[in-house]
């Protein structure tokens, strides 16, 4: 099933409240701080702080995180990652896309091997081994900082939502939160069950989207 932009749009303005209810930190972005209200430019972004073992690649535990950086305790520069998550239109697969980046808690940055192997270590949920991680994630600029971000690609989303949405029958859970939540594991973003249970009261799931105003 393809998203048109007005209904990621509205999905996404869904997710972000029930996000803002649950306390879980993704931000809305609705496109008017860059100068226009273009819905394919609506994005969301959460940041997350985690703490990792001693060597990211030889890591095999799940990492603990952290979702307010103020309250980070003070280690040394190889024991916090920064994550920072980011869920934009791709036009081009008419479908979102999930743009991610990683850093130390210096700001310094990772060298590719060590991002390949925390996607690695978050995503053994998924069965995901290193040399699977290269058809996964990709490196590309982000549709709407401009700015180079990894991103899970979203070439086989369609393929991945049709089952999931079919399954759901009459009661069609928000888009993004089906998605991010099939999705999400092999990048380390899990979704609590609140947001399940928040889509409830959702006026905007997949099957009621409104054009985005």
């Amino acid at each position: 099933m393809s998203l048109t932009p007005d209904e990621f749009a509205v999905a996404a303005r869904d997710f972000a409240s029930i996000s803002h209810s649950l306390d879980d930190g993704w931000q809305l972005y609705d496109g008017h701080e860059i100068g226009t209200g273009n819905p394919a430019n609506v994005y969301l972004v959460k940041k997350v702080i985690k703490e990792k073992s001693t060597s990211v690649r030889t890591r095999h535990r799940e990492a603990d995180e952290i979702t307010d950086p103020q309250e980070a305790p003070l280690q040394a520069n190889g024991d916090l990652l920064c994550w920072e998550y980011n869920v934009a239109y791709s036009l081009s697969f008419e479908a979102p896309a999930l743009y991610f980046d990683i850093c130390y808690s210096n700001g310094e940055t990772l060298s590719l091997e060590d991002v390949w192997s925390a996607c690695c270590s978050e995503g053994k949920v998924l069965d995901l081994e290193l040399k699977d991680m290269w058809g996964t994630v990709t490196r590309q600029e982000h549709p709407i900082i401009r700015r180079p971000y990894f991103v899970l690609h979203p070439c086989n989303t369609h393929e991945i939502m049709g089952p999931l949405l079919k399954a759901q029958g009459e009661r069609r859970i928000n888009y993004l939160i089906t998605w991010l939540s099939s999705v999400g594991p092999a990048v380390g973003l899990r979704l609590s069950i609140g947001y399940n249970k928040g889509t409830k009261k959702s006026s905007t799931t997949v099957s009621s989207l409104k054009h985005y105003k």
